[in-house]
């Protein structure tokens, strides 16, 4: 069984406060537990609401889509994304 991991584990952010870079560290971090074989619970740092994780979950499947030249297709067939429960994980 894959080890689960929060994108509240991340190390430096600063739970409850905005524009710091959080969301930025929290995706990161994301990342690179995605490639790690683990499965990422996204969850916000300012109060973990559905829109809030929502948002987050939307960036890093941007950052999957823009910065590690994945398409559409090929998320679909490389991970598991659950939007309603705001996990990712590799397939």
């Amino acid at each position: 069984m894959r080890e689960k991991i929060s994108t509240l584990d991340c190390p430096g952010i600063r739970i409850g406060e905005r524009r710091c870079g959080n969301t930025t560290r929290q995706i990161d971090f994301a990342i690179q537990e995605l490639f790690n074989g683990k499965i990422v619970f996204v969850r916000d740092h300012y109060g973990s609401n559905k829109e809030q994780n929502g948002h987050i979950m939307r960036r890093l499947i941007d950052r999957l889509l823009n910065d590690h030249n994945y398409t559409s297709k090929g998320l679909e067939s490389d991970f598991i994304i659950d939007k309603d429960n705001f996990t990712i994980e590799l397939k």
